[in-house]
């Protein structure tokens, strides 16, 4: 067999261990997860649907009747109100388990095409070197994630910030494809087609996917109508229906009703809030650079000289391109900023850290074109030495360096790593017993001749599949609860 060859098949089989390690207790965790909070805000048009054999007509009806509901109501962006609606508890509790499949799985797809994308700019090799150069950064996105409940189990919260994050890296892979144009007719008008309804949902979603997605799209947009006219109107209808969800989003009656009941109207401008969002951005940068980051990259330098030396990219401004890049980035936060001075909640910290490893990978990789590309190499013997690398090598350099970044991550924040915590949940029993609780109410809360309920709180274990429980006396989950449910009254004893 050919060395070089298996040399790379073992290093795609180590990344495969590695997944499904990582994956699999988070994965299993979620046959205990169940809705709530806005779960049933959201879902109790489309729920009663169901309950009323109304078909998946009847069904997707509702949702739309949701989304015009809440437009007024406080949610106006259109996609998160229809996402919401269809949350999975609605076809019955135990089909919310698919949750963290969906998430997950998302995530990891969408990062793994964006990576293949950009390096594949023509036929060439550089397919075999996606997973060694994306999936270290994948894993500790994975296992490091600072809310895992939020991005993970928690539908309304995940579906509408994990899954829009990696559906805007679709969005960003399509605009790329129309953009190079080396496509049949036919399937250009596939793509847009495809572009158009992404374009549609990651526009009037959340707010930090569709104002970054504008950002990048419009500023691509005059140097591609200056460099490639065809390639400026082949993607057009990505920028401006992107651009149009985005607007239709931000004129919606709810989205004042939102700002005055939940933060009290905005307190600063918008020129500071874009200030702001980029002081926080380099905190955030700064704070989550540490020693597993730094192997991280140490670990990739090869699989990426070894791709980007076969694209046709120049690599000619780098500090434009990281300046450019990092903007970007921080229009992630930018209307947070402006709502209320803040990065937002739990859940926009885990896509801002997904965006920051695309961040730090995206640099990395220009970097080592730009040194690629002026012939730098020769100047440092290591970097000569890794031009000749062979594939075995790199086996060797794989394994060694995944061990090293396995036992940095492992020591350093091993009991806070969500596998580690969904681990500790099975094992002990944690998941079971929430699980128990949980099936000991629906039996209460399905009864139709039971109107009034108390129950005991949920096991208080480290939070980690439920995003919050009941309340005592009167609270809007409570009445959320109720509603859904076709109750007076839902609360705590």
């Amino acid at each position: 067999m050919d060395r070089k060859v298996s040399g790379i098949k073992i290093i795609h089989v180590q990344c495969v261990i590695a997944v499904v390690f990582v994956t699999a207790p988070l994965l299993i965790l979620g046959h205990f997860n169940y809705p709530s909070a806005d779960d049933w805000s959201l879902g109790r048009l489309t729920a009663q649907a169901v309950r009323n054999g109304e078909g998946i007509g009847g069904v997707l009806k509702q949702a739309v009747n949701t989304v015009l509901l809440w437009r007024e109501k406080g949610e106006p962006r259109y996609a998160n109100a229809f996402f919401g609606a269809l949350q999975p508890g609605i076809f019955g509790e135990h089909f919310y388990r698919i949750t963290p499949w969906i998430m997950i799985g998302s995530l990891c797809i969408f990062e793994l095409l964006f990576c293949a994308c950009l390096l594949n700019t023509k036929k060439n090799g550089t397919g075999k070197y996606v997973l060694p150069i994306i999936m270290p950064s994948l894993l500790i996105q994975l296992m490091c994630v600072p809310y895992p409940v939020e991005t993970f189990y928690w539908w309304t919260g995940s579906v509408n910030y994990t899954f829009i994050f990696a559906l805007s890296l679709l969005l960003t892979v399509l605009f790329m494809l129309l953009m190079r144009g080396r496509k049949t007719k036919f399937r250009t008008f596939f793509l847009t087609c495809i572009s158009v309804i992404v374009a549609v949902i990651v526009g009037g979603d959340s707010y930090a996917a569709s104002l970054s997605s504008v950002c990048l799209f419009a500023a691509l947009s005059p140097w591609l109508l200056f460099c490639d006219r065809c390639a400026f109107f082949r993607t057009l209808p990505i920028t401006v229906i992107t651009g149009l969800g985005l607007i239709v989003c931000l004129i919606a009656p709810g989205n004042q009703v939102r700002l005055n009941n939940e933060f009290g109207g905005t307190t600063i401008g918008a020129f500071d809030a874009v200030v702001m969002s980029m002081g926080r951005t380099c905190m955030n940068i700064y704070s989550w650079t540490n020693m597993k980051i730094i192997f991280m990259v140490i670990l990739t330098i090869p699989f990426l000289w070894k791709a980007l030396k076969m694209t046709d990219y120049s690599f000619r401004h780098p500090v434009f391109f990281t300046v450019f890049t990092f903007g970007i980035y921080a229009s992630q936060i930018t209307a947070t900023m402006y709502v209320d001075g803040s990065t937002g909640g739990r859940r926009m910290a885990d896509i801002l850290y997904y965006g920051y490893h695309v961040w730090m990978l995206l640099n990395e990789g220009y970097w080592i074109g730009w040194i690629q590309r002026r012939e730098m190499a020769e100047k440092f013997s290591v970097l000569k030495k890794m031009k000749e690398w062979t594939d075995r090598k790199l086996l060797v350099w794989f394994s060694v360096g995944s061990i090293i970044l396995a036992g940095a991550v492992g020591i350093m924040e091993c009991k806070t790593l969500s596998t580690y915590r969904a681990c500790v949940w099975l094992v002990k029993g944690y998941a079971r017993d929430y699980a128990q609780a949980w099936e000991e109410r629906l039996v209460i809360l399905k009864d139709d001749s039971v109107k009034e309920v108390y129950f005991d709180p949920l096991p208080g274990y480290e939070e980690l599949v439920f995003y919050t429980d009941l309340q005592y006396g009167d609270n809007w989950v409570n009445k959320a609860c109720a509603d859904y449910y076709d109750k007076d009254y839902v609360g705590l004893k």
